[in-house]
């Protein structure tokens, strides 16, 4: 849970884990399109997590994915 008290489904989290490892072991910054784009395509990806990234109108919600992207720190092999 985060500090604007909305839950980040963790099927979302692991796939953004995934992500960043594989960012890291290749040395590239995928654009947020192809991330999203291999969410919807992923194993991980499920209606929660659909419901957070998108709005009712279908709509990419950047607020909760940022929200999400500060829950990984959480999980930094650096903190």
């Amino acid at each position: 849970m985060n500090n604007n008290n909305v839950e980040i489904p963790y099927s979302l989290i692991l796939f953004l884990l995934d992500i960043r490892e594989e960012q890291r072991k290749k040395s590239v910054i995928m654009p947020l399109r192809d991330i999203v784009k291999k969410y919807l395509e992923s194993d991980n990806y499920d209606e929660e997590g659909r419901n957070f990234l998108f709005d009712e109108n279908g709509s990419f919600n950047s607020k909760n994915y940022l929200e999400a992207q500060k829950e990984l720190f959480k999980y930094s092999k650096f903190n």
